[in-house]
């Protein structure tokens, strides 16, 4: 199966960009909110504890983003640690990427660990998540 890893090794670096763009936003580092628009796909679901979101547009994409950044923002969030990260190709267009990471503050202390779960798929623009599923770890 050298396709399925050499799938699973090209997600496995795009995941890595999307972990320096996301922290670098949420820590206040850049700016440059529409970047994250690179790593999710539109339309785009995403499932917690308490409720689905099924964001059809590029600016409900980006009116998500922004309001978890502007939250992280808030809590002085300087990085994240990823505690186990799973890439499962299920096709060559078509990854489940699954893992388990925590949220740090400029202090150190830690302000949340969580589990997510994510469909990712080759668009004609690049990977893109499609789904989201937050779970407890």
């Amino acid at each position: 199966m050298p396709a399925l890893d050499t799938t699973a090794a090209e997600v496995r670096d795009w995941y890595g960009g999307y972990l320096d763009t996301f922290t670098s936003l949420a820590a206040g580092e850049r700016t440059d909110l529409d970047s994250v628009l690179n790593f999710f796909g539109v339309p785009l679901v995403i499932v917690t504890d308490d409720r689905f979101l099924a964001l059809s547009t590029r600016d409900e994409v980006l009116g998500t983003a922004k309001a978890l950044i502007d939250q992280l923002l808030q809590v002085n969030y300087a990085s994240s640690t990823v505690h186990r990260l799973d890439i499962r190709p299920f096709n060559v267009r078509a990854v489940l990427v699954e893992g388990e990471f925590s949220r740090h503050d400029r202090r150190g202390d830690e302000l949340e660990r969580f589990g997510t779960a994510y469909l990712v798929s080759r668009a004609d623009e690049g990977w893109r998540f499609t789904s989201i599923v937050f779970t407890t770890p």
